[in-house]
């Protein structure tokens, strides 16, 4: 089931958040809730993947690395710059709505949540991929 594969392999479908969150803690379980009931793929393509050609995703990641140096070794950072303008535009600084997989309810996903979401996302295809 798309969006579960966290959540699914490492518990039961009926085991309950308040066993996770005894488990965990609070806020992790949040996240690892969240985690399972928005729909990642739809998140990552419509706000992310497709907003970039390959051409341009190199030339920021080039951009954003001379831009890093240049705030450690001269205390420069412009908040002006092309890339880091077209980062801040992808998913709106209030966050977006998505559609909760087995409810169709709306759940608000803020910016940073989406980047969490990316880089676990990531984490767990590596984790299917390679077995790690």
């Amino acid at each position: 089931m798309p969006g579960l594969s966290l959540f699914s392999t490492i518990f039961d479908l009926l085991t309950g958040r308040e066993f996770v969150r005894r488990h965990v803690g609070h806020q992790p379980e949040a996240l690892i809730h969240l985690f399972c009931v928005v729909p990642q793929q739809p998140l990552i393509h419509d706000y992310l993947l497709f907003q970039y050609s390959d051409q341009k995703l190199v030339q920021h990641l080039a951009d954003s690395e001379i831009s890093l140096r240049n705030a450690k070794e001269k205390g420069v950072l412009d908040g002006e710059e092309g890339w880091r303008k077209k980062l801040q535009g992808l998913v709106p600084a209030e966050g977006v709505e998505v559609k909760h997989i087995r409810t169709g309810e709306r759940v608000h996903v803020s910016r940073r949540i989406v980047v969490v979401f990316v880089m676990m996302t990531m984490a767990d295809f590596y984790d299917q991929l390679f077995d790690f």
